[in-house]
């Protein structure tokens, strides 16, 4: 069957393919103020569609849609998914069960984390179950959906302010802005994102955000806002900490708990105050949240951004010395080689540019969005996609030498384990160990759950160790993938470990970095936040710089793990840091690339 709204508002159609497995709700709005709503529910439990219309329908109208939505995202059954459309704002909230593509004039794009879309005459939105190839449910918007508050009917522009120095700011001209309180952002979209950003990171159990398009980023939103959101709809899925997982068959893997022994030292990250200036030595304005971790080249720091814009920016001043237009969204990290940048794009294209002239070298094509990092290992270029393969390229001209596929997209990034040999994990759970020369898989390992981030290796061990979504930190053998001990963490890991001073430094996504003894996984130090470790910690000597996606940089003791300063930024924190002699380089989903100094 289909359904369609009422001519000039919004077309639903549904039924379009089977659901199987879940009740698709339809409602077509009436009036201005109405909702369009479709909603994706799994058939178990059997109330779950009931308890979610609850949830979507109250009689305030849509003046508390904002925490009703993200309530649902945070409390809904595992698969949900939905968009609800309010004016020419769209609410989307996508699941690992039922995917959601918006179509534009410049082409399609998917939506891999909450978001609110702005949508003009002729866009659509579709749901797709996984595993099915038509989507199930299309809606399209048909017209300018008038205010009901009367005025003028809006066409598109996000209904977040900006701050004054985000104005001033001319199109295609980003630059450098002296930083002042964070911008207090209004309007219905804001708060409404806070809220399915909230839910969503309840509901995967600390999970942040993947990058997602390349125009709709999630706007700014103040500390406090978000912690009151996600303190309304927190809940907790996983597991209680403790041993996961069965030893193999020869007997090796050493589980154990992640709470640490009575000797070890626990710190806790004061509550962070109202935010304000950091102490930055220079600070540049983009035109969207930064997801990418930077490199530096010399006296030159290469970022990327999701405003569709690959960076590079003297590092004493922040000066730009070039920006290169990338096409589409950049959250992928990007890798120097000698006097080339490598980076992916969330269009699926690997970009070769020069970091002294930022001219474009070639481009290759993937069949689907990049957020892996490249690494460059046997004399190729690697990265993975999320059209479920594992890539090589020559460096030179960019040909392609081979492909490997996965069992499911690859969002972590490529790791070295000689000369010859990259580790990748993919979001099917599975690590795999190829061979650069030949694209061979040598080893798989299935961890039995997703793979987030890159791996580390410690050569001189000959071990790896990587961190999973349900929270398990494991170490294997680098010859054969073989599991040596694995450690329940209690949340996500997003980021990739770091080994230094005898250590190894992982955090999760519900605020706490903790320091394992790499040969056994027993916890000597953890620090906690109030929102999560998704970057990777770097080591400054004795010092570790780690930022929290609250939005503050850790300074701490690399031996016991003791807070020696905090830098507080304007905006949540999700790359990870980089630094020379003088300061600390990053980037925040203000949309804002700081320079720190040293501590």
């Amino acid at each position: 069957m289909a359904s369609r709204a009422e001519p000039g508002r919004v077309a639903i159609e549904s039924g379009l393919a089977p659901a199987p497995g879940f009740r698709v709700h339809v409602e077509t709005g009436r009036g201005p103020g109405a909702l369009d709503v479709v909603l994706a529910v799994p058939d178990s439990p059997s109330d779950s569609l009931a308890h979610a219309l609850r949830r979507l329908h109250d009689p305030h109208g849509s003046a508390d849609l904002d925490a009703r939505l993200g309530r649902l995202g945070a409390d809904a059954p595992s698969g949900t998914a939905f968009v609800v459309m309010l004016e020419n704002q769209a609410w989307a909230l996508p699941s690992t069960e039922v995917t959601i593509q918006r179509t534009r004039a410049d082409g399609t794009e998917s939506v891999e984390a909450p978001e609110v879309l702005t949508l003009v005459p002729g866009d659509t939105v579709e749901l797709t179950r996984a595993g099915q190839p038509e989507p199930f449910a299309r809606m399209r918007a048909e017209c300018r959906i008038p205010s009901p508050r009367g005025g003028p009917p809006r066409t598109g522009p996000p209904l977040a302010e900006q701050s004054p120095a985000a104005r001033t700011v001319p199109p295609g001209s980003p630059r450098r802005v002296p930083l002042g309180r964070p911008a207090r952002t209004a309007g219905l979209a804001t708060l409404g994102l806070a809220a399915l950003l909230a839910g969503w990171w309840a509901w995967r159990d600390g999970v942040a955000p993947a990058p997602t398009g390349d125009e709709d980023p999630p706007l700014g939103i103040e500390d406090r806002l978000v912690g009151l959101v996600t303190g309304a709809g927190e809940r907790s899925d996983s597991p209680p900490p403790g041993e996961i997982g069965e030893p193999t068959s020869d007997g090796e893997v050493r589980a154990r708990t992640s709470p640490p022994p009575e000797s070890a030292h626990v710190a806790r990250a004061v509550p962070s105050p109202a935010v304000g200036p950091p102490a930055t030595a220079w600070a540049f304005r983009t035109r969207g949240p930064i997801t990418s971790s930077p490199a530096l080249v010399e006296d030159l720091v290469v970022f990327g951004c999701r405003d569709s814009t690959l960076y590079g920016l003297a590092a004493e001043t922040g000066e730009a010395r070039w920006s290169h237009a990338a096409g589409s969204g950049v959250g992928s990290s990007p890798t120097v080689i000698g006097e080339t940048a490598f980076v992916g794009t969330y269009g699926g294209k690997l970009l070769a540019v020069d970091v002294r002239t930022g001219t474009r070298l070639w481009e290759a094509e993937t069949g689907g969005r990049i957020v892996s990092s490249p690494c460059v290992a046997g004399g190729l270029v690697v990265v993975g996609s999320y059209d479920r393969a594992i890539h090589a390229f020559d460096p030179a001209g960019g040909d392609r030498r081979w492909r490997v596929t996965t069992g499911d997209a690859v969002r972590a990034s490529p790791a070295t384990v000689a000369p010859d040999g990259v580790v990748v994990g993919s979001l099917d759970g599975v690590l795999y160990c190829v061979d650069t020369g030949s694209g061979e898989v040598i080893w798989r390992a299935d961890l039995g759950s997703r793979i987030l981030a890159a791996a580390a290796h410690a050569a001189e061990t000959g071990r790896i160790y990587v961190g999973t979504a349900d929270g398990t930190a494991v170490a294997l053998d680098a010859g054969d993938g073989r599991t040596l001990w694995r450690v329940a963490l209690g949340a996500t890991v997003n980021a990739r470990p770091c080994l230094a001073g005898g250590l190894l430094l992982m955090g999760t996504g519900k605020g706490r970095l903790v320091a394992l003894d790499p040969d056994t996984g027993e916890t000597r130090w953890a620090l906690e936040a109030e929102r999560g470790f998704d970057a990777s910690p770097l080591v400054l000597g004795e010092v570790v710089a780690v930022p929290s996606y609250d939005g503050v940089l850790h300074y701490v003791e690399l031996a016991d793990g003791r807070v020696r300063e905090r830098r507080f930024l304007e905006a949540e924190v999700f790359t990870s840091p980089t630094a020379n002699p003088d300061y600390v380089f990053l980037g925040t989903l203000g949309g804002v690339f700081h320079a720190l100094p040293l501590p």
